[in-house]
């Protein structure tokens, strides 16, 4: 993968893995992307690469999620998890389980944010998009979750 990462990023994440995964910068914008998460939403990495996560996203989830973001950039939140829709490729609607934290150096000064997804299809009614919920509230099926993708 043609990615140009800085070996301190390349080393962090393995690019191959099957989890979804993306690296995100503060500018919102795709460092790296698993193979995984680029299939999700019908790119190739190599597609996603330099683009903002807004540019893939429905505009109905971009002001929240862009915003949950910067809070957790800046360290007000550890986390957050949310449902949210990206743009496939080619047009259609995906739903996603979202959980961002940031990777952190010296400092605690954030390096870039660590995004997993995990497409729901038809886990949730068209009609139904929960809020979203913060690490710190429970919410069972995100737990649920979650310990599917990492345990």
């Amino acid at each position: 993968m043609d990615m140009h990462l800085s070996p301190e990023i390349s080393a962090d994440v393995n690019l191959n893995a099957p989890p979804a995964i993306a690296l995100v910068d503060e500018s919102h914008r795709f460092l790296a992307v698993t193979a995984a998460f680029a299939a999700v939403i019908g790119y190739t990495p190599g597609e996603l690469f330099g683009k903002t996560f807004e540019q893939i996203t429905h505009p109905a989830d971009a002001d929240v999620d862009s915003d949950l973001t910067q809070r957790v950039f800046s360290g007000e939140l550890a986390s957050y998890d949310m449902t949210k829709r990206y743009y496939h490729k080619d047009g259609h609607i995906v739903r996603i389980l979202l959980t961002v934290t940031v990777a952190r150096g010296e400092s605690d000064k954030a390096r870039f944010a660590v995004a997993q997804i995990r497409p729901l299809g038809d886990m949730l009614p068209s009609t139904t998009m929960p809020a979203f919920q913060h690490a710190d509230e429970p919410n069972d099926e995100v737990e649920r979750i979650k310990r599917a993708m990492f345990f």
